[in-house]
């Protein structure tokens, strides 16, 4: 069965533990998997814990996606915040991956539907629950987090 890998994350900034998920999930995709990557609260910036501006973060990850030289379909948008109404993010969420993966459906084939699976590290499994899709938790394999980024960038 095809599977469309669904990464969400707000590249806030864009480090090398995501890139360590993109390596590893373009790793395990096979021909007709699909990667959509979500670049999350594009909604929200101009603040310590969002920084960078959406445009900013969408093309680092396109620039990212380009640079895994695969052939398979890979594909990044942004998504807003709904802070406090988790039904609205969750419907959201849904029509955006369900888009995708009609997009990936050949001619109106309903046997040929890619089935979602989300992707990422800690954290994965609450919105998995949330969404009602599998997952694949990766290890984390590079010690980093967007707030010691950020931390450390403040700090001089």
């Amino acid at each position: 069965m095809r599977k469309l890998y669904v990464y969400i994350g707000r590249f806030q900034p864009f480090h090398n533990g995501h890139l360590s998920v993109l390596n590893r999930t373009a790793s395990m995709m096979k021909k007709d998997d699909g990667l959509l990557v979500l670049v999350g609260s594009a909604d929200r910036q101009d603040s310590f814990a969002n920084p960078l501006p959406w445009r900013l973060r969408l093309d680092i990850v396109n620039g990212i996606l380009k640079d895994l030289h695969s052939d398979n379909y890979m594909y990044a948008t942004v998504i807003n915040d709904s802070p406090y109404n988790y039904d609205q993010w969750v419907y959201y969420m849904q029509c955006v991956i369900s888009e995708q993966m009609a997009y990936l459906t050949e001619s109106g084939d309903t046997d040929d539907v890619p089935s979602p699976c989300l992707v990422g590290m800690d954290g994965i499994e609450k919105y998995a629950e949330m969404l009602g899709y599998p997952y694949v938790k990766m290890p984390e394999t590079v010690s980093i987090h967007g707030t010691d980024v950020r931390n450390r960038a403040a700090d001089g």
